[in-house]
Formats: C-alpha cells, structure tokens, sequence
C-alpha cells in the first residue's frame, strides 16, 4: 500500500470515532434550566406563575404556625414551627432562572436545595428524627406523610418563588 492510499484509509477509519463523539458532546449539550440529570423531553405545560396561587402573598409571619403559602421574589429568612421546635427558613437565593434554600433546625442540623426552571421545585420533609430534600418536576414531587413537615418551593415565572410549609 502506498503512503497516500494508508493515509487516504487512515482518514475514513477516523470518521466512525469522530462521528461517535461528536454525537456523544451534542447530546451532553446546552442548557435545558432544569438542573443536573433533568430533561425537556416530554415536558409538560408549565404550572401556574407563583403569585396566583400564594394564598398568604408575602406575608413571612403567616409561616410561624407551621403551615403557609407565601412569595418571594428576593432573598428572605424566618422562623417555623418543626417538629420537637422551630427551624428557620433562608432562601439563599431568588432570581429568574432558579432558586437556593436551607432549613435549619434547632440544634445546628441544615439541610437545603435549589433548583433551577419554570415549573421546577424541592420540597424537603422534616420529622422529629431526620430531614430529606428532594427537587424534581412540580408534579414528581413526592407527597407529605404524617407527622412531618413540609417545606416546599416552587420556581415559577420570573423572580418568584412560591413556599408552602404544611404540617401534618
């Protein structure tokens, strides 16, 4: 075989690995808004924006008794009954494209979450023992048990967020 001709097959025999790659780096591509391992596939209507739906508007305070449903557009923290106590509530951050909270509860134990896209929450779940945070789609957020409390943020339209805590 002649110099040219390997070189010539060389070439061809390259195009499969960087077709495969290429296909591999497209697919890892471009920012969906939803967070890390979510996907638009398949995505649903989006929810209603946050405003039209928090029944205690931005009323902090209504969240002292363990169970409210207020908006935030912007950084804010305060107290709530929890289980054996309060916590306290920071979100950490508000903006249009995501959010980022911590609950602390009496006694130094945190936990916190964020996520990032219209339609997209966490919700985390204390009881008197442990605490658990889950973020996913509005809709596959999973359900309060008895005996908890729920602590769940929904990103809506623009900066606001809707918080619900509920006590069960």
């Amino acid at each position: 075989m002649t110099a040219k001709a390997w070189e010539s097959t060389a070439r061809m025999a390259r195009w499969p690995t960087i077709l495969a790659l290429t296909a591999v780096l497209t697919v890892g591509c471009g920012d969906t808004g939803q967070g890390a391992g979510l996907s638009t596939e398949n995505a649903e209507e989006p929810l209603p924006t946050p405003a039209a739906s928090a029944s205690d508007g931005t009323d902090t305070d209504a969240c002292a008794d363990g169970d409210c449903q207020i908006a935030v557009t912007e950084q804010v923290s305060f107290p709530f009954r929890a289980p054996n106590g309060t916590a306290r509530l920071t979100v950490n951050r508000v903006d249009d494209e995501s959010f980022e909270y911590t609950v602390a509860r009496d006694g130094g134990s945190k936990v916190s979450g964020g996520a990032s896209g219209t339609g997209y929450g966490c919700s985390t779940f204390l009881d008197p023992e442990a605490a658990n945070t889950v973020c996913e789609r509005a809709e596959q957020l999973p359900k309060q048990a008895r005996g908890t409390v729920m602590i769940q943020l929904l990103k809506g339209e623009g900066s606001e967020t809707v918080v619900t805590i509920a006590t069960r």
